[in-house]
């Protein structure tokens, strides 16, 4: 795995500081399940360091996470 940029990374790390609660909260609701909605969103968090990686961080990388979790 290549070397995130360092702009990158600290966007991922305060996303998960800032936003980790409302994000999981609203899985753990919609899927039903904790484990399941932790796995969801370790899932989508690995995709957005690819995605973001090659496409740039999205307008509401919190909604992206949410989205990409759900399915």
């Amino acid at each position: 795995m290549k070397q995130l940029a360092p702009d990158l990374k600290r966007e991922i790390q305060r996303i998960m500081r800032d936003d980790r609660g409302r994000l999981l909260a609203a899985l753990i609701r919609s899927l039903g399940d904790f484990e399941l909605a932790e796995d969801a969103l370790s899932d989508a968090t690995e995709r957005a360091l690819i995605h973001w990686g090659r496409n740039g961080l999205p307008s509401r990388p919190d909604g992206w996470l949410l989205q990409v979790a759900r399915r």
